[in-house]
């Protein structure tokens, strides 16, 4: 068990990181030689962009092409950021190459980033082989933050028909049936929508940090509702 603000400080750093890593990147291969600034505050445009997209898009091919669509926002951030300096700078011939070198830079930080959370996530899918009957629908990597402030080891959501379970490779099988969820809430840390708050009858209300929250909360009412209305026909 970790404590809740040790995860707080890893969020922090993680932002930090990546934003001097995008400093020294242009300061080593500028798309021009005239500002620095552009490739961290384009990734913060991106950020926005991941968090819109993420926030208010819930279809399946969306979150399964996640990890590719966040290279493509931070690409564009890049370039959206890159605009009005660019405007404000003075006609230039080689406009369009340098937009499009900003935005090949971006792409290929967030492509760098996205391959780097695609084989963490194989990872963590082979520590926590699922072994149950029915074929899960959708599943991430996740930890649970309980109510104390402490969080579990990392370890993988999985989404059935009927039940979301949390898989560790190390602690129980934690399962919650959709029929005990009273009600479903959206966490949000530094302003982007990261952990899914179920409420349950009787019991603690279990938040699990995730991606997408608001993709997983849609399809739990969509297959609570499924599995409503085919107990009612049986």
């Amino acid at each position: 068990m970790r404590d809740r603000s040790k995860q707080i400080f890893s969020i922090i750093l993680t932002i930090a990181l990546i934003l001097g890593g995008l400093f020294v990147i242009s300061l080593i291969v500028p798309p021009h030689g005239k500002s620095h600034r552009n490739p961290i505050f384009g990734a913060l445009v991106g950020l926005i962009l991941i968090g819109i997209y993420q926030n208010y898009v819930h279809s399946d091919w969306i979150y399964n092409a996640r990890l590719l669509l966040n290279a493509v926002a931070y690409g564009l951030g890049m370039m959206l950021w890159a605009i009005p300096e660019m405007i404000t700078s003075g006609p230039d011939t080689r406009f369009i190459r340098i937009l499009l070198l900003y935005a090949l830079m971006g792409f290929l930080f967030g492509l760098f980033i996205g391959i780097y959370q695609f084989f963490t996530n194989l990872y963590r899918k082979k520590r926590t082989s699922f072994q149950g009957n029915q074929e899960p629908l959708v599943s991430s990597s996740a930890h649970v933050i309980y109510s104390g402030g402490t969080v579990s080891d990392k370890g993988r959501a999985i989404l059935l028909s009927d039940r979301l379970i949390f898989l560790t490779p190390d602690s129980k099988t934690q399962t919650v049936l959709f029929k005990e969820i009273k009600e479903i809430e959206i966490g949000i840390t530094l302003g982007f929508p990261n952990k899914l708050i179920l409420i349950l009858e009787e019991t603690e209300s279990l938040a699990l940090s995730i991606s997408m929250p608001n993709y997983w909360k849609n399809k739990i009412k969509q297959l609570s509702h499924q599995t409503e209305q085919q107990n009612n026909a049986d």
